[in-house]
């Protein structure tokens, strides 16, 4: 009976929106040795003049921890784009390399606090003519 009420309150459940951090991100590392793959998406409709525009990303991240207080990371993205009136484009977007270092406090604050660095490289591995580089933006709006 109890898995019959947990399967219909599944069912009956809110729609809900999330996102994930896009420039934030907390002060925790994942530890020497230890590493992360992060996969998240992004899709986005805007309508102007009515003509829809659409864009998805698919970012793939992996993060490898150096020391226990600094990562470094790489994050590849692949664009699917569908502006309006313009031609669609898919592949691969600019890359990224990223490093976090923990500089103040233990890992999640608990000491009343603590504080990371985390510079990032924007690397153009995709292609500006298609509109899959750091020009992209002009295309999609």
């Amino acid at each position: 009976m109890a898995a019959v009420a947990t399967a219909c309150g599944l069912l009956a459940g809110a729609s809900a929106w999330a996102a994930h951090p896009l420039i934030t991100d907390d002060t925790g590392t994942q530890g020497t040795g230890h590493w992360q793959l992060e996969i998240n998406t992004d899709q986005t409709r805007s309508r102007a003049d009515g003509a829809t525009s659409r864009a998805g990303q698919l970012n793939t991240t992996l993060t490898h921890g150096l020391t226990d207080d600094l990562d470094v990371a790489l994050t590849l993205p692949l664009l699917r784009l569908r502006p309006a009136g313009g031609p669609n484009a898919s592949g691969v977007g600019d890359a990224a390399v990223q490093a976090k270092w923990r500089l103040l406090g233990p890992e999640g604050g608990e000491d009343g606090g603590s504080l990371a660095l985390k510079p990032m490289l924007l690397l153009p591995t995709g292609d500006d003519g298609r509109g899959l580089g750091v020009k992209r933006q002009e295309v999609v709006s």
